[in-house]
């Protein structure tokens, strides 16, 4: 068994789904993702999903939803779906899962009708079908994997092997985290993140140093915004300049910027634990 096989081992077959006892009390939902993230969901299970509560904050929490037909939750860009594909991984819960909670009622109790606004349509699905888990969903809770072929349009099943190909030539370190530049990330619900992030972290790469030092200015600012208004609203700033950027350079030139009026000499980096 290949190396990649191996990390794919927990992975379902197409006919657990098929045999499986149906438990009244369980029921699938779905959650979308292209093939940049695929083989680590199989492996570390689902942690990662930016939910808003006013626009440049919110945490991190798996995103849901009963649609199971082809569509765009939470946004999803077209351009990157069309470039590393779209994958939908098949869900079972519990139904009373106290986790699980409605995103069309979160929106209006907690996110003022953010997402009713931006989201709530035919592409990007519709709230009442969409849910929000507030924990980290495990592989064993999945039953079937499938990737979209747009040759025919049409959901296919695929096994660990097929992923591997289908996913072969998406290198990570070319595409950036914006959720992880902004901070919303590291408020997480699924108490994996970090975890996540020690084991999977290459900060030999360009991309690795960027999260250096933005992880730094993330940890640093939250701590001052919990003082005052002033630095709260100097973090917002922060975060809205990083979501105007569209390159790598402008991403580096924000933070580098913010980090060298936090530490101009140099001193704090070195000492910085950002997996704790």
């Amino acid at each position: 068994m290949k190396v990649e096989e191996k990390v794919l081992v927990n992975y379902p077959s197409k006919i657990r789904e098929k045999n499986m006892k149906q438990n009244t009390k369980n029921t699938n939902l779905y959650h979308f993702t292209n093939g940049l993230c695929i083989k680590d969901i199989l492996k570390y299970g689902i942690i990662f999903g930016d939910v808003m509560t006013t626009p440049g904050s919110g945490f991190n929490s798996p995103n849901l939803t009963e649609n199971s037909n082809y569509h765009l939750p939470s946004g999803a860009s077209q351009n990157l779906t069309d470039e590393l594909g779209m994958f939908r991984l098949t869900v079972e819960l519990n139904k009373n899962d106290k986790n699980l909670i409605n995103y069309a009622y979160f929106d209006k109790k907690y996110a003022n009708g953010l997402h009713h606004e931006l989201f709530n349509n035919e592409t990007d699905g519709y709230l009442k079908e969409q849910w929000i888990y507030l924990d980290h969903i495990k592989t064993s809770t999945f039953t079937n994997v499938s990737v979209w072929d747009k040759r025919i349009n049409k959901w296919i099943s695929v096994n660990a092997p097929e992923i591997i190909n289908i996913t072969k030539n998406i290198k990570s370190n070319d595409y950036i985290s914006l959720t992880r530049l902004v901070g919303s990330v590291f408020n997480d619900k699924t108490g994996m993140v970090k975890k996540y992030y020690k084991e999977t972290d290459d900060l030999t790469t360009n991309l690795g140093e960027l999260y250096t030092y933005s992880d730094y200015v993330v940890r640093t600012l939250q701590k001052k915004a919990l003082k005052s208004k002033k630095h709260s609203k100097r973090f917002l700033d922060y975060k809205l300049d990083l979501i105007e950027c569209t390159s790598l350079s402008d991403f580096k030139r924000v933070v580098f910027t913010k980090y060298l009026s936090i530490d101009p000499h140099f001193k704090k980096i070195n000492k910085f634990d950002r997996y704790n």
